[in-house]
């Protein structure tokens, strides 16, 4: 029982000194901790996320292969479908969606574009035939000018660490490049109900709003499980 107080005592003031934080001093050192987070401070950190297959990214893989199906059923002539992951990390949702692609024979081009050196480097050696661009949000549009415009983009637990003005800029300029679009966060009032899981001070963004002024048709769905910086998905179809 002792042994567990300083445990106890360590956690309480991490979490008082949270409580009282600014938003902004919050999502710095979460960018900070993502940005500058290394293999040799944690070296078992990409592999876990390489083999994670929990219940919400099996969903988000399911919500976005149905997105696939959908662009393939819609295209007008026989086109290579073009997907890109904003904030793809160590690759883990491409890898599965690639394996899931080839499986059912479907011309698809994967991207990611990931801020994080390591992880880049990571995903990189792992998924060869995918292509990567290390850089953050500030990159995506040299990124989108540099390959064209793409089918599909989807965003996974980015968001939350990003303020207002930044995640509204890169919403606008996700929805000039693309059709159809993804996001998996933590989703305020999308189900009629503030979200019980508040991670911190995490921004939480009015995405169909935004995505809505854009001219898109939103759905959104309640993530398996309330859990870190992803509660829902929200899935945006350009009005045609």
């Amino acid at each position: 029982m002792k042994n567990l107080l300083p445990i106890f005592i360590i956690t309480l003031v991490q979490k008082v000194r949270r409580y009282f934080m600014s938003e902004h001093s919050y999502v710095k050192i979460e960018q900070k901790l993502w940005f500058e987070r290394t293999v040799d401070k944690e070296p078992n950190h990409l592999k876990m996320y390489w083999e994670d297959r929990g219940p919400n990214r099996l969903k988000l893989i399911e919500i976005l292969l149905c997105s696939i199906d959908e662009l393939i059923f819609d295209r007008v002539e026989a086109k290579e479908i073009k997907v890109l992951e904003i904030g793809c990390f160590a690759g883990v949702n491409l890898k599965i969606l690639e394996e899931k692609s080839k499986q059912k024979n479907i011309d698809i081009k994967f991207f990611g574009l990931e801020p994080n050196i390591e992880a880049y480097s990571f995903a990189s050696e792992k998924l060869k035939n995918i292509v990567f661009q290390q850089g953050s949000d500030a990159q995506f549009e040299e990124f989108s000018q540099k390959y064209g415009n793409f089918d599909l983009i989807f965003v996974s637990a980015v968001f939350y660490v990003l303020d207002g003005i930044s995640a509204k800029n890169l919403i606008v300029k996700m929805a000039i490049s693309s059709k159809t679009i993804v996001i998996m966060d933590e989703i305020e009032n999308c189900f009629e109900e503030n979200t019980n899981y508040i991670r911190g001070k995490a921004f939480r963004h009015p995405y169909v709003t935004w995505l809505e002024e854009c001219g898109f048709s939103c759905v959104a769905y309640r993530a398996p499980i309330k859990s870190r910086a992803s509660n829902g998905y929200v899935i945006a179809k350009r009005i045609l």
